[in-house]
């Protein structure tokens, strides 16, 4: 499980463009890696991906560098701060409860009565299946 945070001081960090930006990445740097989603949400200041392991140093890198280079940042201007918060998950019910909690966090936030409501998520496809685009 990872969590990363985006530069709050940057205007763009917060804003459903920002999110946009960050799931269409997220998707295409996991068809490129093959990684399996667990889980993630994509919140105003931060991210929570619940994902398989292959090369992740690697992957999080191009996905943190697609994201920034898509949302046309000033040069010199970092989207992400350099830290993030990384672990093993080490058993099922490790994974359910990290799973549960990054599902609710925009209710925690009261952005959202239920987890499925919260756009930016992967609770609508695993309650409710694939988003109609």
């Amino acid at each position: 499980m990872s969590q990363w945070l985006p530069n709050e001081d940057l205007p763009r960090a917060g804003t459903p463009l920002a999110r946009d930006v960050f799931e269409r990445g997220f998707e295409r740097v996991r068809r490129w890696y093959g990684f399996y989603v667990c889980g993630y949400v994509v919140m105003h200041e931060h991210v929570h991906l619940l994902i398989s392991e292959p090369e992740r140093g690697q992957l999080l890198q191009m996905l943190k560098q697609n994201v920034a280079r898509e949302l046309r940042l000033p040069e010199g201007s970092p989207f992400w701060l350099p830290r993030y918060y990384d672990f093993n998950v080490p058993s099922e019910a490790k994974r359910v409860e990290k799973l549960r909690y990054i599902h609710r966090n925009p209710v925690r936030r009261g952005l959202v009565a239920k987890p499925e409501d919260w756009k930016w998520s992967s609770s609508f496809i695993t309650r409710l299946g694939p988003r109609e685009s």
